[in-house]
């Protein structure tokens, strides 16, 4: 099971307070004692638990992520959830809501050049949030490569011209600019399969 913490570091400028988010304990055990900086000013470190009772819609933690407002959002098993230092906001899929998160468990989360925030979700393809109205789009619902709702997306990456890349459970796919889909990855054959795994995409 994997817990989150916030990491709070206090300086000598007044009010600073810059938070991380770990998904593991494992950095417990390099914080023993106070440090000092370079110019002779102590921090002292001090960690926060957050769980279910918190806010949290699941404790396993799959994906987290930090937007360029600010934002910290942590995909679980069981929905989304933005974390703003002080409380959550979650995001859970209800099959009865077409404005939803569209999958339960969120494997990836990722913001675009154009600041549009996507979420692949297990099982429940690619969703695009609506900042505005605190709502999901899902703008390739009816594209053969995600009508089915079997359809994961695992990682998502984008170019230097502005095109997406996304990873998928069958294929590797490609947005461009203007908004048009197509595969990007056609070796699936090579192997004998009529699908290719993508779990990462690097660069």
């Amino acid at each position: 099971m994997t817990n989150i913490f916030s990491f709070h570091i206090s300086g000598k400028t007044p009010g600073l307070k810059i938070a991380f988010i770990f998904s593991t304990l494992i950095l417990l055990n390099i914080i023993s004692e106070p440090s000092a900086t370079a110019d002779g000013v102590t921090n002292f470190l001090s960690f926060d638990y957050f769980s279910q009772a918190d806010g949290l819609p699941n404790n396993q933690i799959q994906c987290i992520f930090q937007d360029k407002k600010g934002w910290i959002w942590l995909g679980t098993s069981q929905g989304l959830s933005r974390f703003d230092g002080y409380r959550f906001v979650s995001f859970i899929h209800n099959p009865e809501d077409t404005t939803s998160l569209s999958g339960s468990l969120v494997r990836v989360i990722f913001e675009d050049s154009k600041g549009n925030l996507l979420i692949g979700t297990e099982n429940g393809g690619l969703n695009i949030f609506d900042r505005e109205k605190e709502q999901f789009r899902h703008p390739f619902k009816n594209n053969p490569e995600f009508k089915s709702k079997e359809v994961s997306v695992n990682t998502i990456k984008e170019d230097s011209k502005g095109n997406l890349f996304i990873g998928t459970d069958r294929n590797l796919l490609m947005v461009d600019k203007n908004g048009h889909l197509t595969r990007a990855a056609y070796q699936a054959a090579l192997y004998g399969s009529s699908s290719l795994t993508i779990q990462a995409i690097c660069g």
